[in-house]
């Protein structure tokens, strides 16, 4: 008896037309949220309005798009932080791997096997008829490379018949004069000096303009993005499109 008067008198009725009126939401709805707040029109007062801010924050992501989500739980005019601006408001196409990989100069012998020749055997190498031993100045380890009965230095079989770098056709092993340390590695299927594919044959980040390697020292992985056939060091990208999200919310 109580609750059909506390919810169908007239002190109901005027309490549901003020929240009506004030909030602007539907009886239907203003008469739901009074019942739930055991006829309190300021504890309604204040759930209709909560609601109707929700409902218009809703809307306008619909209409522009999720917005980024932010520590705080709302969004206010100024750029979210740096990792949800990369993680969340915009989605980071899938790193790629290291276009470089290094390589070890055994793999350059193939089945091969470079041995130190001992000092009581005077080989000599059939490539240059010099005795096989190390000797700094001549750039040479002292390691011999046998094939069938024919000794070489090691150095001398990977001139004449190593591979060679895709850019500068040398063999790839250490050329102190033209400035190559040995090091090489594989880039699309091609071998090349690491010289040769920092300065010439490797893809720039179209950000920085430096060639995309693995770069501890100056933060970089290695890792690249590509995007409208343009590359990308990861962290470059990142900084792009955070740059980009300053500019869209500022």
């Amino acid at each position: 008896m109580w609750r059909r008067k506390l919810f169908g008198g007239r002190e109901f009725e005027s309490s549901l037309s003020k929240l009506i009126s004030e909030t602007g939401i539907s009886r239907q709805e203003a008469e739901k949220i009074l019942r739930q707040c055991n006829g309190d029109l300021k504890l309604a007062k204040q759930q209709a309005q909560a609601g109707v801010l929700g409902q218009t924050s809703r809307s306008i992501a619909g209409k522009n798009g999720e917005l980024p989500s932010s520590s705080a739980g709302s969004y206010s005019d100024a750029p979210p932080p740096y990792s949800e601006t990369v993680e969340g408001a915009m989605s980071l196409p899938g790193s790629l791997p290291p276009p470089y990989v290094s390589q070890e100069k055994q793999s350059l012998l193939g089945e091969l096997k470079a041995v130190f020749s001992s000092d009581n055997v005077e080989e000599r190498c059939c490539a240059c008829f010099d005795r096989i031993q190390p000797d700094k100045d001549e750039g040479f380890s002292g390691e011999v490379i046998w094939q069938g009965l024919k000794a070489y230095h090691a150095e001398c079989f990977l001139k004449a018949r190593g591979p060679k770098c895709e850019h500068c056709c040398f063999a790839l092993i250490a050329f102190p004069e033209k400035g190559l340390s040995g090091k090489w590695g594989i880039y699309n299927g091609c071998k090349y000096h690491e010289e040769c594919y920092l300065q010439y044959a490797g893809p720039r980040c179209s950000t920085c303009f430096d060639v995309i390697n693995v770069d501890p020292e100056n933060g970089f992985s290695g890792k690249w993005v590509n995007e409208s056939n343009k590359q990308f060091h990861e962290e470059c990208y990142k900084k792009k499109l955070y740059v980009e999200m300053r500019a869209k919310h500022s």
